[in-house]
């Protein structure tokens, strides 16, 4: 999005009670250079900041407008609204002029650097309409702030991150991707030019493929990663075989079908780390339904994940687990718990079919 606070839809899920996100206005996802070759996009510092380039983007330590923050093309103003990198315009075309030897020129001549983060066990809790500890007001969003100052789902959305930076850089994906799109536009594009003269689209094909996806793979997977100037992303997640899943506390003879639950934990966290990305693994259970698990899907160390068949019913629940008591819970079809006080037997997959140890 090009903003961290709007450019979303807000969708309220009758069924489960739930509200889910839904960005929209993401043609900028891939960056805002003007043009090719690392000169500075006219509004952000795409690619070259830390500010920008963080997993923890939009947060209230990474707000989107910076004020009194170097940049490789000048110092952040601090009105909202202008462009806060109105540098001198030899700084503005230092990239071009002189890259650093082996760092490419819309990475900035300068090595990224990086504030240290406030202690994770007493977050910041930026308040509504507060200023933000860097940055302009208003320009940070209170949900994602709330998302990464809280440890569970905070290790949540880094291994799903990690999970689709080796799928898409790691595997080189994004890169095939882009080529076949290209294949298939270039020749319209270029027809669509000799009329308009607004381009063939071949100038953001080089920006795509020669700068942004080597750039940022290499952030992800290297910078970000462990051993990387800044290790916020966890390692690389083990194969599934090396993985196992435990029962947790049910509840499937609740007088109330409505209220009953099964739960999952992590068991092995010491072959898979503290935390396994389950997006599109199955629980299947024998004579039943299945459920696939969805994107997103991540078990952390020490954190259940309780199944249900009905999520309003299991918040009305007067004993724990229930409202208000911050736990994760996914609605699950009807038939996949036990009825009542009988046996059930389960079979978990991973993504690609293979068997998960379930115990």
């Amino acid at each position: 999005m090009d903003r961290c606070t709007k450019n979303f839809n807000v969708y309220y899920n009758p069924d489960t009670a739930e509200w889910i996100r839904i960005p929209w206005d993401v043609e900028a996802s891939m960056g805002q250079d003007n043009t090719l070759g690392g000169s500075p996009g006219d509004l952000w510092c795409i690619l070259a900041c830390e500010q920008w380039n963080s997993p923890l983007y939009c947060d209230s330590e990474h707000a989107q407008d910076i004020s009194g923050i170097n940049t490789p093309w000048g110092q952040g103003l601090t009105a909202v609204g202008l462009n806060p990198f109105q540098g001198s315009a030899t700084g503005r075309r230092s990239l071009a002029q002189a890259p650093v030897a082996g760092r490419l020129n819309a990475e900035g001549n300068k090595p990224l650097t990086f504030r240290k983060p406030d202690d994770w066990s007493n977050p910041d809790r930026v308040q509504y309409g507060s200023r933000s500890v860097i940055g302009a007001p208003g320009t940070f969003n209170h949900l994602t702030d709330a998302i990464f100052d809280v440890t569970a789902t905070r290790i949540m959305y880094l291994r799903r991150l990690r999970t689709l930076a080796d799928k898409y850089y790691g595997q080189n994906r994004l890169r095939q991707m882009a080529d076949a799109l290209y294949t298939k536009i270039q020749p319209v594009a270029a027809l669509d030019n000799t009329v308009w003269q607004r381009g063939d689209g071949s100038r953001g094909y080089k920006q795509i493929t020669t700068e942004f996806i080597p750039i940022r793979g290499k952030q992800l997977l290297e910078t970000y990663a462990p051993g990387g100037a800044n290790p916020l992303l966890p390692a690389a997640q083990v194969p599934s075989s090396s993985v196992v899943i435990g029962w947790g506390p049910s509840d499937s003879s609740s007088s109330s079908k409505q209220q009953a639950f099964v739960s999952l934990q992590l068991s092995s966290p010491g072959g898979s780390g503290d935390s396994v990305d389950i997006s599109g693994w199955k629980l299947a259970r024998q004579g039943g339904p299945s459920f696939t698990f969805p994107s997103g899907t991540v078990l952390v160390k020490d954190v259940t994940l309780h199944l249900s068949e009905n999520v309003k019913g299991f918040r009305s629940r007067s004993s724990s687990p229930k409202a208000g008591e911050a736990a994760f819970v996914l609605q699950v079809p009807p038939g996949l718990l036990p009825d009542g006080g009988s046996g059930a037997s389960w079979t978990l997959t991973d993504d690609q079919g293979a068997a998960v140890k379930l115990e």
